[in-house]
């Protein structure tokens, strides 16, 4: 999956880019269903005027778009955040999905 950084008044050192796409790709893990080029993430990360670090995950994929943002007051609290809400909404689609199946 290719991911996008979008860095607003950000600087991020290597380790914290690669703790971020890991939690991306950690979501990304319940989409087994498609292959890598079908899906293409986004991480947005901005902080604030008062030192809170807002994170946005972003999952694209040819039916569905999975978004999730988060604020904190550390970046790793909030990626934490962001990556349990957008795996919390892919595994309620999925949920769904299977229902209607069985329900046919």
């Amino acid at each position: 999956m290719e991911i996008r950084y979008l860095l607003n008044d950000v600087k991020l050192r290597e380790d914290e880019k690669r703790y971020l796409s890991d939690k991306l790709q950690k979501a990304e893990r319940l989409l087994s269903g498609y292959k890598d080029n079908e899906m293409s993430g986004e991480v947005e990360l901005e902080l604030d005027k008062k030192g809170f670090f807002r994170v946005e995950f972003m999952i694209k994929t040819p039916h569905d778009l999975y978004r999730s943002e988060k604020t904190s007051d550390t970046m790793m609290n909030a990626a934490d955040q962001a990556e349990e809400a957008l795996r919390k909404q892919i595994r309620r689609n999925k949920e769904k999905t299977i229902d209607a199946k069985r329900k046919k």
